[in-house]
């Protein structure tokens, strides 16, 4: 398909507020967060995530099928348009919703590209998605932007080399800026925890029994929906967003 939709669209195009996901076993977050302080030691985000997720269930073993080669320039309109096409087809003939992901260069023009297409066109149905690592770069580029002036470049630059946090702000050093947020966040909480041990002790208590659960979990004694959702993690919730 040739590429020759009306053009310049793009004001006509409204952005509408996502719905607020509400997930019980983010509590897990607070969990890890409190956890500096345990007799245990720490694993890392990946090696807790892997723990706690064993027992989980899973949709199965992807398949990874090719599909006909178009024999065009990949950043070619006329390509991503037919592309597109294709899949739209293939997906209604299926029954299935048309999800598309395209890493950055490819998702700005496809982008486009729907939004340029005629409002009857079964282009509008597409769920146009960015990859994943495209995603995590442009959300930390943006924790980087949002976050200049703060002091977060000086605290980073006590663990890694100034260039390296340039690009860790940035969003372009991907592992670093990962490790190095994790490291921030939970040296934030471990200090908000801290404060809020002083102004009342029966916090201690609480920091005793999210031990207790902590050890639980990690040996598979509880469950993680039924830890997610424990009484005491939605106090220990509630007071550290109070505080």
């Amino acid at each position: 398909m040739e590429y020759r939709f009306a053009r310049h669209a793009c004001h006509e195009v409204v952005f509408e507020d996502l719905p607020r996901f509400v997930d019980c076993e983010k509590r897990i977050d607070i969990l890890r967060e409190v956890s500096l302080g345990f007799k245990e030691a720490t694993p890392n985000w990946q090696r807790m995530m892997h723990i706690l997720h064993q027992g989980s269930q899973h949709p199965g073993q992807s398949s990874v099928k090719f599909l006909p080669m178009i024999n065009m320039y990949s950043g070619d309109k006329s390509c991503i348009l037919s592309t597109l096409d294709f899949v739209c087809n293939l997906a209604m003939k299926h029954n299935f919703p048309t999800i598309v992901t395209f890493h950055q260069p490819l998702y700005r023009k496809a982008a486009k590209i729907i939004i340029d297409a005629p409002k009857s066109s079964h282009l509008k149905g597409i769920v146009l998605m960015l990859g994943c690592f495209h995603t995590l770069m442009n959300l930390l580029g943006a924790i980087g932007t949002l976050m200049e002036g703060t002091g977060l470049k000086n605290i980073l630059e006590t663990v890694y080399g100034e260039n390296a946090v340039v690009h860790m702000m940035t969003g372009k050093a991907v592992q670093r800026a990962l490790r190095g947020h994790l490291l921030v966040d939970k040296c934030l909480h471990s200090q908000l925890i801290t404060e809020m041990a002083k102004d009342d002790p029966e916090i201690q208590t609480l920091l005793d029994q999210a031990e207790e659960l902590y050890s639980s979990l990690l040996s598979g004694q509880t469950m993680l929906g039924n830890a997610a959702c424990s009484e005491v993690l939605t106090h220990l919730e509630t007071l550290t967003e109070k505080k």
